[in-house]
């Protein structure tokens, strides 16, 4: 332990030294909160360096589960950049159980709804597979209203020519 003491804080009688007062110790540096991991998951997330948001992200989930938008991060940084309809069932599957917990963690979390609704029309429709429920329409029902950042940044990390939403969300952006 590493600490400082001066001679205003102690008395030593023999071998022993007796502290009085308060005794500040340096115990080295303080380990992130949630909100600190969740600038570094976005941070490498601007950079493109997506395990690096990953982590960060899961970080921030661990620290923070009742956080949505750690959810909704973690879902957009783990499909690094790729088009949904070309990744494999099971990134799909991951990406879908981190929507799920964040919209279920926050109902109002709309841009988690709309990345969930590119995700299975990209994914499910255009590659003709049985869509579960929630449906497309039912997730763009349940997007309402979303930040013009958030449209950004799902246009950015996500290239979907051809999806109609995300098309829509393209043209948002600029």
């Amino acid at each position: 332990m590493k600490g400082t003491v001066d001679a205003s804080t102690h008395t030593t009688i023999g071998q022993q030294t007796n502290y009085h007062g308060p005794v500040h110790m340096n115990t080295g540096p303080k380990e992130p909160d949630a909100d600190e991991w969740l600038a570094r998951g976005k941070a490498a997330l601007q950079s493109r360096l997506y395990p690096n948001a990953i982590e960060a992200f899961r970080q921030v989930a661990g620290l923070a589960p009742q956080q949505a938008n750690a959810h909704y991060y973690l879902a957009l940084s783990t499909l690094q950049g790729n088009r949904p309809r070309l990744v494999s069932l099971a990134t799909i599957r991951n990406v879908e159980s981190h929507l799920k917990n964040a919209t279920q963690t926050d109902p109002a979390c709309h841009h988690a709804f709309l990345l969930w609704a590119i995700v299975k029309e990209d994914y499910y429709v255009m590659n003709r597979i049985h869509e579960t429920p929630p449906t497309v329409a039912q997730l763009l029902k349940s997007a309402g209203s979303i930040e013009k950042s958030y449209l950004s940044e799902i246009a950015t990390h996500i290239s979907a020519s051809g999806n109609r939403i995300w098309q829509w969300v393209a043209a948002q952006k600029s």
